[in-house]
């Protein structure tokens, strides 16, 4: 089982939040923080899945573009930006 040590950042936009996950570039949002966060969750764990099955484990990592970080980023009040650490394990058939 290999683990994913992984930065989601989330801020808000108008009602909801958005919310990235920066080095696999999958973005989700919700009304709350909380519900960003488990939506970005949920994307994640389908995209490494996804991944996984395809046996695409290789091209799992694909940081946020830095074009769009800083679209994400500048687009909102920097005290409104809130980072969050997290961990995601998988069992991938590739190379550890």
């Amino acid at each position: 089982m290999e683990q994913l040590e992984l930065t989601g950042i989330i801020k808000k936009e108008g009602r909801q939040y958005s919310a990235l996950c920066l080095e696999l570039d999958v973005a989700s949002c919700g009304d709350t923080q909380e519900k960003a966060m488990k939506a970005l969750k949920d994307a994640v764990e389908t995209y490494v899945q996804y991944m996984v099955e395809e046996g695409r484990e290789d091209e799992i990592h694909r940081p946020v573009p830095l074009a769009a970080l800083r679209e994400f980023l500048t687009a909102m009040p920097l005290r409104n930006l809130k980072g969050i650490n997290d961990e995601y394990n998988y069992s991938g058939t590739g190379p550890s």
